[in-house]
């Protein structure tokens, strides 16, 4: 094995910086000191708790269940030693001095398993606390009935206390809302964590996203309670399913409130919306080729919402962050630059002549049926020459052209020199 495959496999995993331990460290032993002075202040009413037998089964779900979304992480450091093996494997044929095959080493070189160590040591911790704070919180809330049936401005909101009005029946409504919420909440960190470990797409930053996002669905799902008669919502099952849809979707309820508010507050945009026939076509992501929901989800997190915004991405900047092969999010802004310019039905007629891309857009134009292309785009026939002079000086295309070029084989820099004899297949085998 050469040098530089072997470093390419390194026998300790990627250090944390000393600062990031610090700092973990520091927020770790700050957050265990307020978790035991809330314990010591409540120390009567917990072990009066602990000492009926029921609610040693309700502790220990409560951990086990917390401690489920941490399982999930460490099992990333498995995945990674055996992608390396993997690798390993075939380092010793023809194959391991190609482009593909050095930049794959150099990914799984790069990740940094999820541990109770280092850069993960307070996100982690933060979200087995939250998760088992929440969900003690619950098997056991009804049994608290003085925070059940003493008016509180969260549970309550800003119900008439008629005289018949009940209030406890009402805030236990409220907080089984706000549980459904968290659950649902809870589903998605699960479903989110299993195909983020599996890419090796997680970062600590991702586990301080769904601990404070179990907080903003709870919120959500009060709010949205305290809203139904505005929502004209009054089945308490639908209530409740919209607790939970709350939990997997906090996002596109706040925008549903917040829309419904500005109704009733008759607060519009200072200007009017454009006339029909005026108003800009919407240059939505699904007209590219696979991009699925799933994946503009995770584009959408990066802010890219439209193909006109994908068409101006720094596709390093998409590969860093998101788990999607470097070629493969090149395609895809080159497939944005070009509908960008041509737009809905011409795209789709540029497909059935084997043109997907902005690339193949403008080789073609160099060609004999240049002509032909442009009608077929619904362009004027004889704007090949001001097309590329447009596209020469347009820095978005460019930059891509520069990073298209340079994965070439020919000119990448990372890969090795081709070995003068090696092993055959047939010989491994």
């Amino acid at each position: 094995m050469s040098d530089s495959q072997t470093a390419a496999f390194p026998s300790t995993l990627a250090t944390p910086s000393l600062p990031g331990r610090f700092v973990s460290i520091g927020l770790a032993i700050i957050l265990i000191a307020t978790l035991g002075l809330a314990a010591f202040e409540t120390r009567a009413r917990t072990l009066t708790w602990l000492d009926d037998a029921e609610s040693w089964p309700i502790l220990f779900t409560s951990v086990i269940i917390a401690l489920l979304p941490a399982a999930i992480c460490f099992s990333q450091t498995v995945t990674r030693k055996r992608l390396i093996n993997k690798l390993k494997s075939v380092n010793d044929l023809q194959i391991s001095n190609t482009v593909y095959y050095t930049s794959a080493s150099r990914a799984f070189e790069s990740i940094v398993p999820a541990a109770i160590t280092g850069d993960y040591l307070f996100p982690l911790f933060m979200n087995i606390v939250t998760n088992f704070l929440l969900f003690l919180a619950i098997f056991v809330g009804f049994t608290f009935k003085g925070l059940i049936d003493f008016p509180n401005a969260i549970l309550l909101g800003i119900q008439p206390q008629t005289p018949n009005f009940d209030i406890a029946a009402y805030q236990s409504g409220t907080f089984a809302v706000m549980a459904a919420a968290f659950l649902g909440n809870y589903i998605y960190t699960l479903s989110q964590l299993l195909s983020r470990v599996n890419n090796n797409d997680l970062f600590p930053i991702s586990l301080h996203f769904y601990s404070s996002r179990s907080i903003i669905a709870m919120t959500t799902a009060c709010i949205m309670r305290h809203s139904m008669n505005a929502l004209h919502i009054t089945d308490s099952d639908a209530i409740l399913l919209l607790g939970f849809a709350a939990g997997l979707a906090p996002d596109l309820l706040i925008v549903a409130l917040s829309r419904r508010a500005f109704q009733y507050l008759k607060v519009w945009s200072a200007r009017e919306d454009p006339k029909p026939g005026f108003q800009p076509t919407s240059l939505s992501l699904l007209v590219i080729d696979d991009l699925t929901r799933d994946k503009i989800d995770r584009l959408s997190e990066l802010g890219i919402d439209s193909a006109h915004a994908l068409s101006r991405q720094n596709p390093f900047i998409i590969w860093a962050k998101l788990p999607y092969d470097l070629g493969l999010i090149i395609d895809w802004i080159a497939q944005a630059q070009l509908y960008v310019i041509v737009r809905d039905e011409a795209m789709a007629n540029l497909r059935k002549i084997l043109i997907t891309d902005i690339f193949d857009f403008i080789i073609r134009l160099d060609t004999d049926e240049a002509a032909t292309i442009l009608t077929t785009a619904g362009l004027n026939p004889t704007a090949a020459a001001g097309l590329k002079k447009q596209f020469s000086t347009d820095e978005a295309y460019k930059r891509l052209l520069q990073v298209r070029q340079a994965l070439l084989p020919e000119n990448y820099a990372g890969t090795a020199a081709p070995a003068s004899s090696g092993p055959t297949l047939q010989a491994v085998a």
